[in-house]
């Protein structure tokens, strides 16, 4: 289609008719019901993802990301979806060791 545009012969109504088509397609697909179940389970998987490539970061570093070790700095552990338990180990453990 770019090709046909540049074409001084195209029929501009033509392409104008196909591109009106792609818009009204595009709308159809981005609004229907499967399509924004795959969108939001894609952004629960890239969320998951981020939590696990923060937790092999943690691994190796041996600090959470964001972590200062610093209580005067943190926004709490939750944020990292620890538990209790483990939040409190994290205090406990401003050493640097890994949890």
């Amino acid at each position: 289609m770019q090709k046909e545009a540049v074409d001084p012969n195209c029929d501009t109504h033509m392409i104008d008719m196909i591109q009106s088509r792609i818009n009204e397609l595009y709308e159809a697909i981005t609004q229907n019901e499967t399509y924004l179940a795959l969108e939001w389970a894609q952004e629960e998987d890239n969320a998951l993802m981020n939590r696990i490539n923060g937790i092999i970061t943690a691994c190796i570093t041996g600090q959470e990301p964001g972590c200062t070790h610093n209580c005067a700095t943190c926004g709490g552990c939750h944020l990292f979806g620890k538990s209790k338990a483990e939040e409190l180990m994290c205090h406990d453990s401003h050493d640097g060791a890994i949890l």
